[in-house]
């Protein structure tokens, strides 16, 4: 059965390339740190190489993946959030790589109570990372805030320590990763103790591979990740992985 579900989506497509090439930022730790290693990087790894497929990996920052996906130098780039203005421009397959639940996060006695973006007051000063997918509602919203992009977690910390904004937009797994690593700043900052209180985020997102929708190949691509995902899911690989066990 599973030597047929591969071959039915290969027959799909006369020849793929022989070299599948994906994109991947280089400030997202543990998901995906300088050197463009971590969870999302494991992931996409053995998820290919469950369905025969190695993929060459480059890594930029951020907003230079999605160009490069764009502009069809590459054939995908990750960690991309679905939503509205992603899917018209990329193409994605059915299965995220894994959730991600961001949060705001303020100074010490800074602290705002927001749950929702509706609270968040007008001209408030956000830090966020250039071309970040915080959600629809954030899109909604964000021309009624001052945003400060910039291109690295750490960056978006020491505004916020020194009082450059009001808060900043991070995940919550990258924001301790990055506190733990700045040795200085653990117990600096912190998300609203009542909203960390109420388990209250402020969005979960679904992240994926996005491919240029403008190459016929990158379906049977996308199909074949899919695929790979869920086979590493049945045999335990994709839960080591996000354990730490297994890279």
């Amino acid at each position: 059965m599973y030597y047929l579900r591969i071959l039915l989506i290969l027959l799909g497509c006369s020849s793929l390339h022989a070299e599948l090439l994906l994109g991947v930022e280089n400030s997202w730790p543990p998901f995906a740190d300088t050197n463009g290693l971590g969870y999302s990087t494991s992931l996409v790894n053995h998820a290919y190489a469950a369905v025969g497929i190695q993929p060459r990996i480059q890594v930029f920052p951020y907003a230079r993946v999605l160009k490069l996906v764009e502009y069809g130098n590459l054939n995908g780039g990750y960690n991309v959030t679905r939503q509205p203005n992603t899917e018209s421009q990329f193409l994605f397959g059915s299965r995220p790589l894994l959730m991600a639940s961001a949060r705001f996060y303020f100074r010490n006695g800074k602290e705002q109570p927001y749950s929702s973006l509706e609270e968040v007051p007008d001209h408030t000063h956000i830090a966020t990372i250039i071309d970040y997918e915080y959600g629809p509602d954030f899109e909604a919203n964000k021309h009624r805030f001052q945003l400060t992009e910039v291109s690295s977690q750490e960056q978006i910390i020491q505004m916020i320590l020194t009082g450059r904004v009001d808060t900043g937009l991070m995940f919550e797994e990258v924001a301790h990763y990055t506190v733990e690593k700045m040795k200085a700043v653990p117990g600096k900052i912190h998300s609203d103790t009542q909203a960390l209180a109420e388990g209250r985020i402020f969005y979960t997102s679904k992240i994926y591979v996005a491919f240029d929708k403008h190459n016929p190949e990158n379906l049977k691509y996308a199909q074949l990740l899919d695929e790979g995902l869920r086979l590493i899911t049945l045999n335990g690989v994709y839960q080591q992985i996000l354990d730490g066990k297994l890279k």
